[in-house]
């Protein structure tokens, strides 16, 4: 045997082992599943009824802690969750102000769809200030 077709030989069998186990067989089916994105019904913003319930909020005046004018915004913000189908839980406790008076609290508590386990949180004060501590 020729010395190069002893040399060339082996390597046209490696090539060829390696062109054949690297070609894409079609008769095999491969799926690949993405995860389905979920779709949220998010409602659209409206100006007008945004604009609303600000003065609403506005209209009862400063919202002290412990005021009427307070707990009628509380009443209101129960009112309108309960309105749109949100749980309502109610938690009372006793503030402390800086300038040393306590009063009544209550944290509003609005649970929309309380069953799932992923939840976002949305915070926020109904409450005005009697006084600021720095001028």
């Amino acid at each position: 045997m020729n010395n190069s077709i002893k040399y060339i030989l082996p390597l046209l069998v490696l090539f060829t082992i390696i062109f054949f186990s690297c070609k894409e067989d079609n008769k095999k089916e491969t799926t690949t599943s993405k995860p389905e994105k979920k779709q949220y019904k998010i409602p659209a913003f409206n100006g007008d009824s945004a604009y609303v319930f600000v003065d609403t909020q506005v209209k009862f005046g400063p919202r002290v802690t412990g005021s009427q004018a307070h707990k009628n915004a509380m009443e209101y913000f129960i009112q309108k969750f309960e309105e749109y189908g949100a749980k309502v839980e109610k938690q009372y406790f006793e503030a402390d102000f800086v300038l040393g008076f306590k009063a009544k609290a209550t944290n509003i508590i609005a649970h929309v769809n309380p069953g799932k386990s992923k939840k976002i949180i949305i915070a926020a004060h109904y409450d005005s200030r009697k006084i600021a501590e720095k001028r």
